[in-house]
């Protein structure tokens, strides 16, 4: 099963009514949630990524955390070889320059 199939499934257990994006009807799915639009899309590796749609205030932005990033424990920035980019030390993948608090690869929490 595709992640855009399992997130639609997903998405109907919980009630929630989805839509196929009109750019990719196979591979971007468009919902609600408490007044925020969602945006997921796959990627050609599997993963999936969510973007959130409209004109969001501070606030709604902050309450939507939980449901966009859920936590999955917690990882430590590495710096890289030549020191400008953090990598996640649990999945491995670049988190840019960026000091983030949640590792936006894998959801895991950002501690020093």
């Amino acid at each position: 099963m595709t992640a855009t199939k399992e997130l639609r499934e997903l998405l109907k257990e919980h009630g929630i009514m989805w839509k196929p994006s009109a750019w990719g009807a196979d591979c971007e799915t468009y919902y609600e949630v408490n007044g925020l639009g969602y945006l997921a899309s796959e990627l050609g590796n599997g993963r999936m990524v969510v973007r959130i749609e409209g004109h969001p205030t501070p606030e709604q932005l902050v309450s939507a955390i939980p449901d966009v990033i859920p936590e999955q424990g917690t990882c430590r920035r590495v710096t890289d070889f030549d020191g400008t980019q953090f990598i996640c030390s649990e999945c491995g993948e670049h988190m840019g320059p960026h000091r983030w608090n949640y590792c936006p690869n894998c959801g895991r929490r950002s501690v020093e």
